[in-house]
C-alpha cells in the first residue's frame, strides 16, 4: 500500500469513529449562539463568560432563566399543478410516456394534381367557310353559339384557331389549351 492509501484509510476510520461514538446529544440554538454572539460583540466581553463556563460549567445567567418558546412554525399551501402529462409537440394526442414505434414515418402524401380545365360542353352542329374564314356552329345545351377565331365563348372559352379537322379553345381561367374535332373539311 501506498503512502497516499494509508492516510486515506486512517482517515476514513477516524470519520467511522466519529460518526458511530460522537456525543449526539442535541443542545438548544441558544447555548450553541451565546458565545458566538458575545465573541462576536467584543473579544473582551467573552473572556468572563469562558470564565464562568470553566468555575461551574454551566453557561452564566439568572438560574430560573427560561428558554424562549420556539416561533410557531408556518405552513405554506402548496400551488395546485396541472394533472396529467404534458401533449407532445410532435405528437399532441399520444400520452407522454406511451409507447412508441421505431419504424420510419410513412412517406407524406402526394401533392395534389394540379387544376385541370373541364372537359368541352360543346358538340359540334355544323361549320361553314365563308370569305375565306371558317365558322363553326357550336351546341351548348339549348342553346347555339358561333365560332369564329379569336372570338370568346360566355367569358370562359377563347378561340385559339379553327383549322379542319380541329378547332383550338383556350379555357381562360387556367389558361390551358383544348381541342374538339369538327370533322374533315
Amino acid at each position: 500500500m501506498t503512502v497516499r492509501q494509508v492516510v486515506g484509510l486512517v482517515a476514513l476510520l477516524v470519520s467511522g469513529w466519529l460518526a458511530f461514538f460522537a456525543d449526539k446529544t442535541p443542545s438548544s440554538d441558544a447555548d450553541l449562539l451565546a458565545p458566538t454572539r458575545a465573541t462576536a460583540a467584543s473579544p473582551s466581553a467573552a473572556a468572563p463568560a469562558r470564565d464562568a463556563v470553566r468555575e461551574t460549567g454551566a453557561p452564566p445567567g439568572p438560574k430560573n432563566a427560561k428558554p424562549a418558546p420556539p416561533a410557531p412554525a408556518t405552513v405554506l399551501a402548496l400551488a395546485e399543478r396541472p394533472r396529467g402529462p404534458k401533449p407532445d409537440a410532435e405528437h399532441p394526442g399520444a400520452p407522454a410516456f406511451g409507447a412508441r414505434s421505431w419504424a420510419p414515418l410513412p412517406p407524406p402524401p402526394p401533392p395534389p394534381a394540379p387544376p385541370r380545365a373541364p372537359p368541352l360542353p360543346f358538340s359540334v352542329l355544323g361549320k361553314q367557310l365563308q370569305a375565306g374564314a371558317w365558322q363553326v356552329y357550336l351546341a351548348l345545351g339549348e342553346d347555339t353559339r358561333v365560332a369564329r377565331a379569336a372570338a370568346v365563348i360566355d367569358g370562359k372559352y377563347r378561340v385559339e384557331s379553327i383549322a379542319p379537322p380541329l378547332i383550338v379553345f383556350t379555357y381562360l381561367p387556367l389558361n390551358e389549351r383544348q381541342t374538339l374535332d369538327i370533322g374533315a373539311p
